[in-house]
């Protein structure tokens, strides 16, 4: 599958979708210069990524990538979190040529996930 027809079908049907009642951990980030919008739910046990849910509104490439990057994290464990990079995204993708403003939609799904590992709600 293309970049494009990936993103469109992440896009069209994201994974994880919805907000996690009990998360452990949560965090939401907008990208003020264009109005994209995340907030991502995480529920850990036993240091390992058991549960990941996500709302959002935006364009297609915010929401494709934070779909793209929820489904790659689900079972892992909190550690491995820290290996995860702007290229991590870009793969997720399969592409790594996108403009920065572009790259900056990209990039908020990677920027909620680690700013609600950093928020513990118990």
């Amino acid at each position: 599958m293309n970049p494009s027809d990936l993103i469109l079908d992440h896009y069209h049907h994201p994974k994880n979708f919805g907000l996690l009642p009990g998360a452990t951990h949560h965090a939401k980030t907008e990208n003020l210069s264009c109005g994209d919008s995340l907030t991502v739910d995480i529920e850990i046990k036993d240091d390992k990524i058991e549960r990941i849910g996500w709302i959002g509104s935006g364009c297609a490439l915010s929401q494709a990538s934070a779909s793209l990057l929820s489904e790659s994290v689900k079972g892992k464990c909190v550690s491995e979190m820290k290996n995860l990079s702007k290229e991590t995204v870009f793969s997720l993708l399969g592409t790594n040529e996108l403009s920065p403003t572009r790259a900056r939609c990209a990039f908020l799904s990677l920027e909620t996930l680690r700013k609600a590992l950093e928020n513990n709600n118990q």
